[in-house]
């Protein structure tokens, strides 16, 4: 797997599970007994016509988008999550018949692919 093979693995694994999974509970809270505020959210979300769910909708995603956008800037060494002057790296590996370093330095950034998709 490569970079670009893996950023569209996290679109379907992460940010889009992630985006079903929130409408699927707004529309039906799973549980015998969800949180108060997981239900009035659905009686809220359930209450709105089909054109303001689709923009909840889009709302949901651009908030996925952001939080997977933001992780990959992270990963690639582009947003700090350290406040030192002698700052670490992460490095992303996809291990498999072989060992395949991800975020490369000198390979194009994950959150660039993932903003081009």
């Amino acid at each position: 797997m490569d970079s670009q093979e893996s950023i569209d693995a996290v679109k379907l694994a992460v940010r889009d599970s992630a985006v079903s999974e929130i409408l699927g509970i707004l529309s039906s809270p799973p549980g015998r007994r969800p949180k108060q505020e997981i239900t009035e959210m659905s009686a809220w979300y359930n209450s709105l016509d089909m054109d303001q769910r689709r923009m909840v909708a889009g709302v949901i995603k651009e908030a996925a988008d952001s939080a997977v956008f933001g992780f990959l800037c992270v990963l690639d060494g582009v947003r700090a999550v350290e406040d030192s002057p002698h700052k670490g790296h992460f490095e992303l590996r996809y291990v498999k018949d072989g060992v395949t370093l991800l975020n490369a330095p000198e390979d194009e950034m994950l959150h660039d692919i993932f903003n081009s998709k």
